[in-house]
């Protein structure tokens, strides 16, 4: 068996929790690191685990997964959140390309750089997979439409862009997780506050933010999001869902439909190939509803909400990754079959955000049956919440 890495910066992120149980059924042993009193921790499927307590710098929280690395040797890192995988990105972008290809870093670090190179994929689009300002170039070089948009640096373009695009639109900040940095605004007054707000300087991982935002039109359609395993820039084994409930706002989905779009997955596999991307990721979509097109709307590059999902539905994500990595065959479904569908609802987030609903009573449940102690934990965080 090869040592599959999780490594994460959050706390309560349940679909990283999941992920050991997963992992483990997919052939890999499980190392994590994580911050004290992560959920994740609670999982039994946990093979080596190291805590790191916040708050803590980049470099540290980097070191601290490179000695876990080479004690477990292994063989692939996940991402559990959007901050790691940008932790993973500087890294790798800080050091000279040419130095790391001729060997003339030290040995722990060239080995490191080889493990997350090998993980992620090609560093040349480390950056601009995940910055919502530079994305829009390199779908169009991946032959993949986004909506109509435009980057700003003025208040005066904002006003310009809003009124080609007619309100409401979508303002955007360069980079942002779970929701944030993306705000949805429908007059001018308001576009004004939230622009005159996000240009101003932040500080970044990647350096200074970018005083500029992206001024988005709004598409009538569905969010469809695809769940991807893949290697080397192949797309391996994936699915699309759509969000029919999320909570909070603009937040993860608590109820999901998920089916076979092959003009998703086209879209999705064009976007691996280009970006040479490999791991368990998330594509976020919006299908028009006028004529279905599909546009893309951005990249999660950390592990999805349904990764851990996939042999519950006979499409193993993970069954796919471990044969691809290991040079293994994979034999089993790498989609779903035409007019399948599944509606599934996840506990506790469905709970949280409707007691009543009737989802809960109508559908399955997504529950970590297999992970006892987790499963407590969660039971323990709806508890918490009753009066």
């Amino acid at each position: 068996m090869s040592f599959a890495l999780i490594a994460t910066t959050e706390i309560s992120w349940i679909s990283t929790a999941r992920m050991p149980s997963a992992l483990r059924a997919g052939g890999f042993e499980v190392a994590v690191v994580a911050p004290d009193r992560a959920l994740l921790l609670h999982s039994s499927h946990i093979d080596y685990m190291h805590r790191v307590t916040p708050p803590f710098a980049v470099g540290d929280w980097v070191n601290a997964v490179a000695r876990v690395a080479a004690h477990t040797k292994s063989e692939i890192v996940l991402p559990g959140d959007d901050r790691a995988f940008r932790m993973f990105a500087e890294f790798v972008l800080r050091q000279p390309a040419e130095a790391a290809e001729q060997a003339k870093l030290p040995r722990e670090t060239k080995v490191f750089y080889d493990l997350l190179v090998r993980s992620l994929g090609n560093p040349a689009f480390y950056k601009g997979s995940v910055d919502k300002l530079e994305l829009p170039a390199l779908a169009n070089k991946c032959d993949v439409e986004m909506p109509r948009s435009a980057v700003v640096s003025s208040i005066a373009a904002a006003q310009k862009a809003a009124a080609e695009f007619d309100y409401p639109v979508l303002v955007k900040r360069a980079f942002g997780s779970g929701g944030s940095g993306v705000r949805g605004v429908d007059n001018e007054p308001s576009l004004v506050s939230l622009v005159s707000q996000w240009l101003m300087p932040t500080p970044d991982l990647f350096g200074p933010m970018r005083q500029a935002v992206k001024i988005q039109e709004t598409v009538d359609g569905i969010n469809v999001y695809y769940a991807v395993a893949a290697w080397q820039g192949e797309l391996l084994a994936g699915w699309a869902a759509e969000k029919l409930e999320e909570h909070p706002k603009n937040g993860p989905g608590t109820v999901s439909r998920s089916f076979r779009s092959d003009a998703v997955r086209t879209a999705a596999a064009k976007l691996v190939a280009g970006l040479g991307m490999s791991g368990l990721f998330g594509i976020e979509f919006m299908m028009r509803r006028s004529d279905q097109a599909v546009r893309l709307i951005e990249i999660n590059r950390r592990i999805a909400p349904s990764s851990s999902r996939g042999r519950s539905v006979n499409v193993d994500l993970i069954g796919a990754l471990y044969a691809a990595q290991s040079g293994g065959e994979y034999r089993g479904r790498r989609d779903f079959d035409p007019g399948e569908e599944h509606i599934a609802c996840f506990f506790p987030q469905e709970f949280a955000r409707d007691p009543e609903s009737a989802y809960l009573r109508k559908y399955p449940v997504e529950m970590p049956w297999d992970d006892p102690p987790l499963m407590l934990k969660l039971f323990e965080s709806v508890l918490d919440r009753e009066p």
